[in-house]
């Protein structure tokens, strides 16, 4: 699993239900491929769709980082719940929710040793934001700062958009 969540980045609901009830339902189980694969899809998800930079201080949108504030730590776990969390059972049989916690996203950066997949750059860290025409979307100004370009370069002539 590429995002080592199976401690404390993992939110715990616990459910009344009978372990011959829980067998019905069609949650995976931690350990699982089925789990396993359900946690890096929406570690990819995240990945693809936000960045953090230290000009805004947490969590922006990777395409469009002006469009709104920063996201604030609580405020990042309920979207991560609500858009990226499922419902599992642990090795106990109790079911839980996962969600990519703030702290899990960040340490596939800054602990890769912490997961089985090397590093591969999906989530951008940069010190700011800038308008760099030509220049790939995680560059370096003048300054040597890590920036996250805003420039795309424009679609071919006659492509549909």
């Amino acid at each position: 699993m590429a995002n080592g969540s199976t401690n404390s980045s993992l939110t715990m609901q616990q459910t009344d239900q009978p372990p011959e009830t829980q067998a019905k339902d069609d949650l995976p189980r931690v350990g699982t491929t089925e789990f396993d694969e359900r946690c890096e899809q929406a570690m990819k998800k995240v990945c693809q769709k936000y960045a953090w930079t230290a000009q805004h201080g947490g969590i922006v949108l990777r395409r469009n980082p002006l469009k709104m504030a920063p996201l604030q730590d609580y405020v990042w776990i309920r979207i991560a719940k609500a858009e990226y969390g499922f419902r599992y059972y642990d090795n106990a049989g109790r079911k839980k929710v996962w969600f990519p916690t703030f702290e899990t996203v960040l340490s596939q950066y800054y602990e890769p040793e912490y997961h089985d997949a090397p590093y591969d750059g999906s989530f951008v860290i940069a010190e700011r934001v800038e308008f760099l025409p030509g220049e790939p979307e995680i560059s370096h100004d003048k300054d040597g700062c890590r920036v996250l370009n805003l420039w795309t370069p424009p679609l071919e002539r006659g492509r549909a958009q």
